[in-house]
């Protein structure tokens, strides 16, 4: 979906119902995409993050709702928003 100057205009002209039906929607749809992407991770899978600048590398371990458990390979244990992890061929 494309925002455009007319979207922005009717957005501020909405009522605070219509706002709140508005962000119902969009919070229902951003876990439908998290769910989505937890489903591209599997146990035993070799991924990366990037933390403060770094690369971690690591083997995903579980699956949660909305994150994804990585053991790294210096053994610490990181949960992890599927969005922020790259799968390693």
């Amino acid at each position: 979906m494309e925002i455009t100057i007319d979207n922005h205009k009717s957005i501020f002209e909405c009522s605070i119902e219509e706002l709140n039906e508005v962000r119902a929607i969009t919070k229902q749809a951003w876990g439908v995409v998290q769910q989505r992407e937890v489903l591209t991770f599997h146990p035993g899978k070799k991924v990366s993050f990037v933390h403060k600048r770094q690369k971690i590398y690591g083997e995903v371990t579980k699956t949660n709702q909305k994150s994804v458990s990585v053991k790294t390979d210096d053994g610490h244990n990181w949960n992890v928003s599927p969005g922020l992890l790259t799968l390693e061929v």
